[in-house]
């Protein structure tokens, strides 16, 4: 029988217990242990009582811990494989392990806990510290438990960077109290299935050539926190014709969100000046832009144009149009001029 216990870790650990690892909210567990010999089944146990230190770990200055088969009615039997580790009762006994993170996630430590006679106190402590030796993990337990339960699951998560920490379970009071018992270690890495931002962008108003990018235009909102990579970025200028605004939104929280992107069109037109000129001859480059076609319409009534010129482009500021219109006989000649795209 299995009984799930809780406990409280230190306020930057996050804890959650189950005797089966049951993913938590979004995340699954990926079942690659990063604990060696996590069930204490190497090397093959030679005794009750020995000194057969499980591989992979280590004790303290005095060692003590030793993979045991157990020997029931008074030992139990394992909860995994075939052996399981005795730690002692003496707080100078410890069992340690280095583990090696690579990747920065949540991870979860799971073991089991029991002791061989339920009368007495099997008190224990684990801790998970990091190379500065700052407890990421530390907590009391007993490993004691009232028939018919033999051993019991704990689970804990905690947020890891890639490096090295130490694990390490210890015994913590003597005398009157038996040897605590640990078995089925393991720290594994969550999987977490990301959840996409929700970018909101629109299609900008079109701009006047000329006009450099801004807020105005990049202006895309996320449903999350995080940060707007755009491309072209603020303070381009575009050329005349419909453009592609694009940007990377990253967010702050990238355990639970993925990066996404997203995408506009921005068109940028070239304004077409109307000028109205009374009784000229000649056109200048005044408000003309340099580089733009232009076709010259004339005509002696607002609402009727009919003579249309050649087009012609401004090639620099000063600029004259070879079109000339005879306007001694008319009262009155506008020019209107329009761009040619």
């Amino acid at each position: 029988m299995r009984v799930i216990k809780q406990f409280k870790a230190l306020a930057m650990l996050a804890v959650i217990f189950t005797s089966d690892c049951a993913s938590v909210s979004n995340a699954q567990t990926v079942p690659t242990n990063l604990i060696v010999n996590g069930s204490f089944e190497s090397p093959t146990r030679t005794g009750n009582y020995n000194t057969d230190e499980p591989v992979g770990w280590f004790s303290g200055t005095i060692a003590h811990a030793f993979v045991f088969a157990g020997q029931p009615p008074f030992w139990p039997i394992p909860e995994d494989g075939a052996q399981y580790v005795d730690i002692g009762n003496r707080p100078d006994f410890q069992l340690s392990q280095y583990v090696t993170t690579i990747t920065a996630a949540t991870y979860v430590l799971n073991w089991f806990d029991s002791t061989g006679d339920e009368t007495l106190t099997s008190p224990y402590m684990v801790t998970l510290q990091d190379d500065n030796l700052q407890f990421l993990l530390s907590t009391n337990l007993d490993a004691n438990h009232p028939a018919p339960t033999s051993w019991v699951a704990h689970s804990a998560q905690v947020q890891l960077i890639p490096g090295t920490y130490l694990l390490t379970f210890q015994p913590l009071s003597r005398p009157s109290s038996l040897d605590a018992l640990i078995d089925n270690t393991s720290l594994v890495q969550l999987s977490i299935i990301q959840s996409a931002p929700i970018i909101a962008w629109t299609n900008p108003s079109p701009i006047i050539y000329g006009t450099a990018l801004s807020s105005n235009q990049l202006n895309a909102t996320a449903n999350v926190s995080g940060s707007f990579a755009y491309n072209p970025t603020n303070g381009t200028v575009l050329n005349v014709g419909t453009n592609t605004l694009s940007v990377i939104f990253t967010p702050t929280d990238t355990v639970d969100y993925s990066s996404v992107t997203d995408s506009v069109s921005l068109v940028v037109f070239v304004p077409q000046p109307i000028v109205n000129i009374q009784k000229a001859v000649y056109l200048t480059s005044t408000n003309l832009l340099v580089g733009v076609n232009y076709q010259v319409q004339a005509s002696s009534d607002l609402l009727n144009w009919t003579n249309q010129g050649s087009v012609f482009t401004v090639t620099n500021s000063t600029w004259q149009s070879t079109n000339y219109w005879n306007v001694n006989d008319w009262n009155q000649l506008f020019f209107q001029l329009q761009v040619v795209h």
